[in-house]
């Protein structure tokens, strides 16, 4: 999925500026042959400056492939952005519905491990294997547990007595 709208950004990326890339090579190559009909007729009257470079590109012409790099560049950094952490408006709609969290994970090997799920106040405990996902027991509530060990103690205490 990710390598098709990978291509698929890049073939946009191309389709946008293939064009402007196209017209620079056009206006570089009339240039090139405006320069060299107006050379022709001081090199035929020295034949020894026959031998001729291709003309140096331009500071307009650098300047216009650099604003198209940078295009290209922010172009390409955005759709990243936009793939890996998705449209801001998408994402903001979305945040407020998430009830389902996974609080804790523990692996067993070989693709197997166990889940601790929380979900509004419950807390679940699954069995996940590459076959299917088993429920083994629910667990008790963040809410409902206390940290305080005496009153544990005097709990457990009560209890046996």
């Amino acid at each position: 999925m990710r390598k098709r709208t990978l291509r698929l950004a890049f073939a946009a990326i191309l389709a946008l500026t293939w064009p402007a890339v196209l017209e620079a090579a056009e206006m570089s190559a009339v240039q090139a042959t405006e320069e060299q009909v107006t050379a022709q007729p001081a090199a035929s009257s020295t034949p020894a400056s026959s031998t001729s470079s291709p003309p140096a590109p331009s500071m307009d012409d650098l300047g216009r492939m650099l604003g198209y790099m940078v295009l290209v560049g922010c172009l390409a950094f955005f759709s990243y952005y936009f793939l890996k952490h998705g449209l801001p408006l998408y994402r903001a709609r979305n945040s407020g519905e998430k009830k389902l969290h996974v609080l804790e994970m523990k692996s067993l090997g070989n693709r197997q491990f166990l889940l601790v799920v929380g979900y509004e106040d419950q807390r679940l405990l699954l069995g996940v294997t590459p076959g299917k996902i088993d429920y083994l027991c629910p667990l008790d509530s963040a809410q409902s547990m206390t940290s305080d060990f005496s009153a544990m103690l005097s709990k457990t205490t009560h209890q046996e007595a």
